[in-house]
């Protein structure tokens, strides 16, 4: 289970959901069925709650693990820059879902069973002693050897991306 939570800058509302993995098509039925009864009737909205059947294990864990709080995903950049809307990161938004999720766990398990004998796998230490320092350079967008300024990845940041990073940032909205 995880819970995430986006912002509609239009309605300046949050929208915090959980996104859930059971064990069978059963024990989610049950669960939606309790969380409608559970919800107020204007908090809770049935043809928003989805239940679907995991397909692609790999797939669904990233989903489900990817992020607490949606600042932007590809299909969202793509979906704005088709329709000729601009792209912003409303930042004070951001600080407040960051803020609510203090000391909450956004990541959980609820009736799985944990290994009864996990296996224990000892590695041995290791002390480093040929080793280099680096910088991390804004401007290049990647860590830096100060020694010999080789860059570390050599990342170089989508031009859409770093559009949005130098003139699409919202300080204001709220």
């Amino acid at each position: 289970m995880s819970i995430e939570c986006n912002f509609n800058p239009i309605t300046k509302e949050y929208n915090p959901h959980l996104h859930i993995i059971t064990n069978n098509r059963k024990t989610g039925e049950i669960l939606l069925e309790e969380w409608l009864k559970r919800g107020k009737k204007k908090n809770v909205n049935a043809k928003a709650q989805l239940l679907v059947k995991v397909k692609n294990n790999k797939n669904c864990l990233i989903e489900i693990v990817k992020y607490g709080s949606k600042i932007l995903t590809e299909n969202d950049l793509d979906k704005k820059a088709n329709s000729g809307k601009k792209v912003t990161i409303y930042l004070k938004a951001l600080y407040t879902i960051i803020e609510a999720f203090e000391g909450i766990r956004l990541f959980e398990h609820f009736g799985f069973k944990p290994m009864m004998n996990p296996v224990k796998v000892s590695i041995p230490a290791k002390i480093a002693v040929d080793f280099r320092e680096f910088n991390y350079d804004s401007t290049k967008t990647d860590w830096v050897d100060i020694s010999n300024k080789e860059r570390l990845t050599g990342f170089i940041t989508d031009q859409r991306i770093q559009h949005i990073l130098e003139n699409c940032i919202d300080t204001e909205l709220n």
